[in-house]
C-alpha cells in the first residue's frame, strides 16, 4: 500500500502551486509587508494603520476569489497591484525538489496545476519558474468561477478533469482546500512546510508530507 494514499487506480495528480511547488515566503512577504506599504504610501497614513486596515479587508474575503482577484484587491486598497507584482515576481522561488518532483510524476501521472492565483500572477510565475514543460494542464480557479475552497470548484473540475474526484490526489498546503476536496472524494496529501520562513502546520488530517520532495521515494 502506497504510504500517502497514491494507490493503483490514481491516474491524476492535481498539483497546487503557491506553497506546494513554490515557496510561500514571497506571497506571505507580499500579503503582509509589500501591500500594506503601498497602501500607506497611497493613503499617506501610518504603517500600522496600514496592517491593520488591509489585514482586516483580506479577512473578510478569505477564502473567495476576491482574496486573489489582481484587479479586485486593486480597487480595494486604491493600489496598481498589476505593475506591482510584475516588478516582483522575479522573487518567487521554487521549492526544493519540486522541479524533480514534476519530472518523475510525468513518467506514471497526469500532471494538472490548479491553482487560485489570479491569471495575470500565474502567467508571471509560469514564466518565470519556467516549469510549464512539465505540466498537462493548467486550470485557475478564476476560469471555474469558485475557490479551491468551495465545493463547486471540485463539482467543475469534474466537468472538465475525468480523474476527478475517483482516480486523483489533490496535492495543496492550504488546509481548506484539503478540507473541501476530501468532501467532495478527492484523496489528498496536505504540505505541511509552505513557508519555509515559517513553522509547518500544527494539526493536519489525513495524509501529510513535509514537501513534495519526500514524495520522491514514492513515485
Amino acid at each position: 500500500m502506497h504510504p500517502y494514499g497514491i494507490g493503483e487506480h490514481v491516474k491524476t495528480l492535481f498539483i497546487d502551486m503557491d506553497g506546494t511547488l513554490t515557496d510561500l515566503a514571497f506571497d506571505r512577504s507580499f500579503f503582509q509587508h509589500t501591500l500594506p506599504r503601498a497602501y500607506a504610501e497611497a493613503r499617506g497614513i501610518g504603517h500600522d494603520e496600514a496592517i491593520a486596515h488591509v489585514t482586516r479587508e483580506l479577512a473578510a474575503i478569505h477564502g473567495t476569489l476576491a482574496w486573489y482577484s489582481l484587479p479586485n484587491l486593486s480597487r480595494l486598497f486604491d493600489v496598481d497591484l498589476t505593475a506591482l507584482t510584475a516588478e516582483l515576481a522575479r522573487d518567487v522561488r521554487l521549492q526544493a525538489g519540486a522541479l524533480e518532483f514534476l519530472e518523475r510524476a510525468g513518467r506514471r501521472y497526469r500532471r494538472v496545476l490548479v491553482t487560485n492565483a489570479d491569471p495575470e500572477v500565474l502567467a508571471l510565475k509560469l514564466r518565470h519558474l519556467g516549469i510549464g514543460g512539465w505540466l498537462d494542464a493548467v486550470i485557475s480557479a478564476h476560469h471555474l468561477g469558485a475557490a479551491k475552497e468551495e465545493a463547486r470548484f471540485y463539482e467543475r473540475l469534474a466537468a472538465l478533469e475525468p480523474d476527478c474526484p475517483r482516480a486523483g490526489v489533490l496535492i495543496d498546503d492550504n488546509l481548506r482546500a484539503v478540507a473541501a476536496a476530501r468532501r467532495a472524494g478527492l484523496s489528498t496529501i496536505t504540505i505541511t512546510r509552505p513557508d519555509l520562513g515559517s513553522a509547518p502546520h500544527a494539526e493536519v488530517e489525513g495524509p501529510a508530507v513535509e514537501s513534495v520532495a519526500h514524495l520522491l521515494p514514492h513515485l
